[in-house]
């Protein structure tokens, strides 16, 4: 009777044991869908988070050290790139996979800083979503641009960082959300003609999702 006792009473540990682990595996299971959930009510239903690549212009956070301490003096550009000789402002459109995310503000002072403010409001099915931001920096003109058929020495490069705020509201739940992180908006200025650039939003410096602007 002990012996037939003592293999009852194994195989109920076993029972549990199995029991314990499969619990554990459709928890994981809802954490990955809720995170999911998450970062397609963050950043929209055609984004996916992905992580930094080579690129300098994808991870931002890398080239901080571009970013002119207040105080310090900015070098101002030469020609054939723009010259800025009074306070100007470049409005410009926001756009994520061809579709518009509201206007972007460049701000340029004569002495080289840059301020970009950033808002957007827009809806998917009965989400709706609107971004608030804004980003302080400078230009800095010892980065040259790189395109496919080399350089190009007249457009000017400048590079900011500040906070967003994300707001998101679901009509069908009722239910929403305020979050928020790190922005980077990037971007390149001619003398005359188009610019463009980019939007970064990051929470650890490590995944990020890009936005590109044009005017």
């Amino acid at each position: 009777m002990h012996g037939i006792s003592g293999r009852n009473g194994h195989r109920a540990r076993s029972r549990r044991g199995a029991a314990l682990i499969l619990g554990l595996l459709i928890s994981i299971a809802l954490l990955v869908v809720i995170y999911a959930i998450y970062t397609s009510a963050l950043f929209g239903p055609s984004t996916v988070l992905r992580t930094g690549s080579g690129v300098a212009e994808d991870r931002p956070w890398l080239e901080e050290d571009r970013i002119v301490p207040f105080g310090k003096v900015i070098e101002l550009p030469r020609p054939p790139r723009m010259q800025i000789d009074k306070p100007d402002t470049i409005n410009a459109r926001v756009f994520r996979e061809g579709e518009r995310r509201g206007q972007l503000s460049i701000l340029l002072s004569p002495r080289g800083e840059v301020i970009c403010t950033w808002h957007a409001e827009f809806a998917h099915g009965k989400r709706e979503t609107t971004f608030d931001a804004t980003a302080e920096g400078n230009i800095d003109v010892t980065k040259t641009y790189e395109g496919p058929d080399g350089p190009d020495a007249t457009l000017l490069y400048f590079i900011t960082k500040g906070t967003y705020t994300e707001q998101v509201y679901d009509r069908g739940t009722t239910r929403g959300f305020v979050s928020g992180g790190t922005i980077y908006v990037t971007g390149w200025l001619p003398p005359d003609g188009r610019g463009h650039g980019k939007i970064t939003l990051t929470t650890d410096k490590k995944s990020s999702v890009s936005y590109e602007w044009k005017y």
